[in-house]
């Protein structure tokens, strides 16, 4: 697994492209295929506050928390 600090320069890259669903969908999926798990992901992105993405990751993750 990747560590926090690069999780961390992904969700800033994140926060500097946000401009649609899709756009977030494209960097998850380039995240995923690096193997930055979508747990990982939601907890650093609650612990720093960007609410858009977390919701937009739920939707997309949901099937992992059945």
């Amino acid at each position: 697994m990747l560590d926090e600090n690069v999780a961390q320069m992904t969700i800033l890259a994140w926060s500097h492209q946000v401009g649609s669903r899709l756009n977030v969908l494209s960097y998850l999926n380039t995240v995923e295929r690096h193997a930055l798990t979508i747990v990982m992901v939601m907890m650093l992105l609650r612990k720093h506050h960007h609410a858009q993405l977390l919701l937009i990751l739920r939707d997309k993750g949901e099937g992992l928390f059945k």
